[in-house]
């Protein structure tokens, strides 16, 4: 997104979802499949996520039938980072989501995979989406309560996690009530490197490249930035 053009590609590439696998049983293909929606959602346009989501979601909600072959575990944690990266899906549809990954998180099930969809999908601070979408600031205090309140099997996932769903943005709408921020900032400073998770709930900073990278699974080509 953000190039001349981008709208053409990313049409010619959204008619590729109605069809079929080459290799429908080939577990790695169907999860690289998912990878990629994950990669191009920041294009989609509100329509094409809910969409996504719509064909998604049964699945990882275990609500009503779906369609193809059950996934695996591999496949689910591709689609949770795919509809995690789907900023324009409508805060509710996203604080849906956020509940049952919060729920597994509480339970010590939640993988790094899911953590990240986690932190995508409380963020303080969307990537590519409009503020209307982020989750309400209500739901985010009461999903940082919940993981403030169990042990973290996976510390630095579960930090990273939190400290998007703590950060603080300067505007009053989206951010946490700074006695919960603290205790954020107390909990995160405590694990491995944790200063600066703590240092992005307690006072408004930019996001370096590296952050910038983790937020999307990945570094950006050369030649490619946001901006």
């Amino acid at each position: 997104f953000g190039d001349p053009g981008d709208d053409l590609r990313v049409n010619r590439l959204w008619r590729l979802l109605s069809g079929a696998l080459r290799h429908p049983r080939a577990v790695q293909n169907r999860a690289e499949w998912w990878n990629l929606w994950k990669r191009v959602a920041g294009g989609l346009a509100a329509g094409q996520q809910q969409s996504l989501n719509q064909r998604l979601s049964p699945m990882l909600l275990r609500r009503g039938k779906s369609k193809g072959p059950k996934p695996g575990p591999q496949e689910l944690r591709e689609m949770w980072q795919a509809v995690g990266a789907c900023e324009r899906l409508p805060a509710s549809v996203r604080a849906d989501l956020g509940a049952a990954l919060v729920a597994e998180a509480e339970r010590g099930r939640a993988t790094e995979q899911e953590l990240w969809a986690l932190a995508r999908l409380g963020a303080r601070v969307p990537m590519t989406g409009p503020l209307n979408c982020v989750v309400a600031r209500d739901t985010a205090a009461k999903w940082a309560e919940r993981l403030l309140a169990v042990e973290w099997p996976r510390a630095e996932a579960y930090a990273f996690a939190l400290g998007q769903i703590a950060r603080v943005t300067g505007d009053r709408e989206r951010d946490l009530d700074p006695a919960l921020r603290a205790r954020v900032a107390e909990r995160l400073a405590a694990t491995p490197d944790g200063a600066r998770a703590a240092r992005l709930v307690r006072e408004v900073v930019q996001l370096e490249a590296r952050e910038r990278a983790r937020l999307f699974d990945e570094a950006l080509p050369p030649g490619l930035q946001l901006a």
